[in-house]
């Protein structure tokens, strides 16, 4: 069953016709799913939960968005308008979350309560990267070159290893 050198020269090519950043959703899986298990520590440092809970929570959370980050960017990756729409509801809810911690630090910083606030910055400044990581994931999927390559007639057709 193995592939010859022309098999595989074909593949290669046609995955290099995938733009740059649609080759990286594993990656924004992973880092999603690292912030939210800093974000489950930073509840736990708060005292919100105890460590236990905040670790075990963190990680499932870690390895379901780096599961999903790999099935929907290999989606992505074959041209699934699908994927693509599954990847930008992920990032769009989980940006949306992360907008709340912003607008509330932001809010204490403005009001000048940020020593009473106390351990909640912590969370919050989590949240402000959860945010930004969200929005540069929206952007990427937003941009004309996964567009392009999404939407264009021959990417209907799905790469196979």
């Amino acid at each position: 069953m193995a592939m010859s050198d022309a098999k595989v020269d074909a593949k290669v090519a046609e995955l290099q016709k995938v733009p740059l950043f649609a080759r990286y959703f594993l990656l924004y899986g992973l880092s999603l799913g690292l912030l939210m298990t800093l974000s489950f520590c930073a509840s736990a440092f708060a005292g919100y939960m105890t460590w236990g809970r905040a670790i075990l929570s963190g990680t499932v959370q870690c390895v379901m968005y780096f599961i999903i980050g790999g099935m929907v960017g290999g989606m992505v990756l074959s041209g699934s308008k699908f994927g693509w729409f599954a990847f930008a509801g992920l990032a769009g809810i989980h940006t949306w979350a992360a907008l709340g911690s912003a607008m509330r630090l932001a809010r204490v910083i403005f009001e000048g309560n940020v020593s009473e606030h106390g351990k909640l910055w912590v969370m919050d400044g989590i949240g402000v990267a959860r945010l930004v990581v969200g929005l540069i994931v929206l952007a990427i999927l937003c941009s004309k070159q996964v567009r392009d390559h999404i939407w264009k007639k021959n990417a209907r057709e799905p790469v196979s290893l």
